[in-house]
């Protein structure tokens, strides 16, 4: 509640703006609906008993712990929408559910547990000062796969972008995720818009870049990464 207060404060005397916005879509499990808006990220089930939607009631502990009210400096960064989180809920089978900050600074990935809403991971993605996530984190068995779309505002311009590709393998041993050294191995590239697509049945990773000069101006390219191998 103290948490929530002092974001109500914020909002409403800094920002002149409703308490919260939903900028993303919302995931739906077998046991709840996950939403994230620019100041937390929720876990809503339905109670048979009172016929309500509410809060789940395993999670409601854990928001007096900080991380689901996750970091964020209350600005927008060149590449997201509001002054929020960029990315959708996504579910990692039961038992993760992954989001991206708005922290300062560095930006996170944050992986919270689908029973209780307990951090699992909270791992600085990209470099210092140059990161931002509007889209979902591609989630694969034990494998988290995240975007940077740091300064992409506009398709129809070049934008300079810092750009960059992140996979995280889940660690069982410590029970968290771990940085994939050197993937992609084709080294860095700009992934900076429409969210990436993992195909299980090649094994490719698909995105869109505009990192190759042709003719004096960057042409969209469909790159294809070996999700095994990095190449």
């Amino acid at each position: 509640a103290e948490h929530r207060q002092q974001a109500v404060e914020i909002f409403d005397i800094i920002h002149d703006e409703p308490f919260e916005q939903i900028q993303n879509s919302f995931s739906v499990g077998p046991d709840g609906i996950y939403i994230v808006t620019n100041v937390g990220l929720y876990k809503l089930v339905f109670n048979e008993r009172t016929k309500h939607i509410e809060l789940d009631p395993k999670w409601a502990p854990t928001y007096a712990k900080d991380h689901l009210f996750y970091d964020n400096d209350r600005t927008v960064k060149p590449g997201h929408l509001n002054n929020g989180s960029g990315t959708t809920p996504t579910l990692i089978d039961d038992r993760f559910v992954a989001i991206v900050d708005n922290a300062p600074d560095h930006v996170n990935l944050n992986v919270f547990r689908q029973e209780d809403g307990t951090l699992v991971s909270k791992l600085p993605l990209f470099e210092a000062g140059a990161g931002a996530v509007e889209n979902s984190v591609v989630a694969y068995g034990d494998h988290l796969i995240v975007g940077n779309t740091f300064g992409f505002v506009d398709p129809f311009i070049e934008n300079p972008t810092a750009g960059g590709i992140a996979r995280f393998d889940y660690d069982a041993d410590k029970d968290t995720y771990v940085l994939r050294e050197n993937w992609p191995a084709v080294g860095h590239f700009d992934g900076k818009t429409a969210t990436p697509k993992l195909s299980t049945a090649n094994g490719l990773f698909y995105v869109y870049h505009r990192d190759t000069e042709l003719n004096g101006h960057h042409d969209w390219q469909l790159t294809a990464v070996d999700f095994h191998t990095g190449w």
